[in-house]
Order: C-alpha cells, then sequence, then structure tokens
C-alpha cells in the first residue's frame, strides 16, 4: 500500500513538474523518501508544492486508513519570507522549522555542526 504513495508523488512530479533533488549523476531524482513508516517529502518552499502534497498524502491516507502524527510532522525551510512560510503552515497545518540543526530522519541528524581542527 505505501507503494501508492510513492507512484502517486512520481504522478503529481510529473503531472505538475515537482521539483527534485539528484544526489549524484546516474540515480534518477527524487522527491521523497521512505523507510518503513516514515516518509520525508522534499520540495520548494510554495504553496503550490504544499497543496499537492497535502492532496497526494491526503488521498493515501484515506485509501490505506493510515493517520499521521501531527506532533511528528515538520517542515524545514530556509530563505523563505515570513509570508510564505505563515501561507504554507496554514495550508500544510504543521509549524514551519527554520533551524537546521533539529533536521532528522529517522532519528538521525541530516546536518552536522563541524568540528573545527586542533
Amino acid at each position: 500500500m505505501v507503494d501508492s504513495l510513492s507512484r502517486r508523488l512520481e504522478w503529481e512530479r510529473e503531472r505538475y513538474n515537482l521539483p527534485t533533488i539528484r544526489f549524484t549523476p546516474g540515480i534518477n531524482s527524487i522527491n521523497h523518501g521512505k523507510f518503513v513508516d516514515d516518509t520525508m517529502l522534499i520540495g520548494g518552499a510554495s504553496t503550490l508544492i504544499s497543496m499537492i502534497f497535502k492532496s497526494a498524502l491526503g488521498k493515501f491516507l484515506k485509501a490505506s486508513g493510515s493517520t499521521t502524527y501531527d506532533s511528528k510532522i515538520h517542515i524545514f525551510t530556509w530563505n523563505t519570507t515570513a509570508q510564505k512560510a505563515k501561507n504554507i503552515e496554514y495550508i500544510s497545518r504543521s509549524k514551519l522549522v527554520r533551524d537546521w540543526k533539529e533536521f532528522k530522519y529517522l532519528g538521525i541528524p541530516i546536518f552536522l555542526k563541524r568540528t573545527s581542527p586542533k
């Protein structure tokens, strides 16, 4: 059933030309990552992208009978105006986080603080 969420997100990417990231040449670009019951959605900071992700996730949750834990939903951004951030928060019904030190996936910090050489 979870694979249906991936197919839906891929369809949305093709239909609306959602942004993706590519980690290295020769590897397909992605707009989401999944592991067990954790999902990370990757896109630009826009109200349209927020609506597309919310719609795709809502359709998946309805079809699968799954739920989300609002306390576990985080949206990370940078270089976003206060108004745009407020709009994205409103659409997603989730708090926007601007401190990347808090960004974790599967409990692992994505960005680690560099240590200075001694």
